[in-house]
């Protein structure tokens, strides 16, 4: 039955009304943003002396953390700002980025699009807490993971191990044969990309100081976060030739299986264990 002039009315402003709300919604989450981002040079010190809710005692045991960390990095990192955008150590972190980035945005982007042909009883607010479980249990593992890399001295074993888990995860979920067993696969595969960024970017940081840090570490995250542009294309190109989202879930378990890869290439760093406080 065709649809009246009526309806179609009704269903523009419907679809208008929720733009409205959508724009407004956005433009007061960037307005609280600069709002927080100005402020952050007045809230935050830039030097551990500045800091005022600490002691004396607490000051002294920071900054000779620090300084201990930048004298190792010095012996085994990159502390040069010509180091921070042309040694072969950060060019290959960032290339490790760019594929941890295109899983991340991959999964962050299509996991609605993923789901919904495998749960097509399912309205979206239900998928909506699928996702959301699925990020809690990832979110709960890239902590406990962090926490491990620290106690164990090690991040490059930590990283490479959960990415071998993501590409387990996800290309479980393409073959799957009951939609549990799919979602059961995704979860592994959020759980091992997401437990991979405390853990990378602590290495990161482990190999930058000096003059190289800030320069470096935006190097790193501005070339890998390019992963956000090529991601979604190549799973929606995947999705399409394959005729279903299994060929896009192959593809994250490519993406995980290049940023296992790159990960095992990486020149293990030691980390520099924190002084302990003395018994009183």
């Amino acid at each position: 039955m065709p649809i009246s002039g009526g309806d179609e009315r009704e269903q523009a402003s419907v679809h208008l009304a929720r733009g409205a709300f959508h724009h407004r919604v956005h433009r007061v989450q960037g307005v609280l943003t600069v709002i927080v981002g100005a402020a952050i040079p007045w809230l935050l010190p830039n030097y551990i002396r500045d800091a005022s809710w600490l002691s004396a005692e607490e000051k002294a045991r920071l900054q000779g953390q620090i300084d201990r960390e930048e004298a190792q990095k010095k012996i085994v990192g990159a502390t040069t700002r010509r180091q921070g955008f042309l040694d072969p150590r950060v060019l290959l972190t960032t290339l490790t980025c760019f594929f941890l980035v295109c899983a991340n945005f991959g999964t962050v982007l299509f996991l609605p699009q993923i789901l919904k042909p495998i749960f097509p009883s399912l309205n979206n607010i239900q998928i909506s807490l699928l996702i959301s479980l699925a990020f809690v249990i990832g979110g709960i593992g890239g902590i406990l993971c962090g926490r491990h890399s620290d106690r164990k001295g090690d991040r490059k074993w930590h990283i490479v191990a959960c990415a071998a888990l993501a590409t387990i995860g996800y290309g479980y979920a393409a073959v799957a044969p009951t939609p549990i067993a799919q979602f059961a696969g995704i979860i592994l595969g959020v759980l091992g990309i997401w437990s991979i960024f405390g853990v990378f970017w602590a290495y990161a940081g482990d190999l930058l100081g000096g003059a190289a840090a800030a320069g470096g570490l935006a190097f790193v995250n501005s070339l890998g976060s390019l992963g956000g542009v090529v991601a979604p294309n190549l799973l929606a190109y995947a999705a399409q030739a394959s005729g279903s989202f299994s060929g896009s879930l192959w593809v994250l378990a490519g993406f995980s299986v290049l940023t296992g890869v790159l990960a095992a290439v990486l020149k293990a760093l030691p980390i520099a264990q924190p002084l302990r406080a003395e018994a009183s």
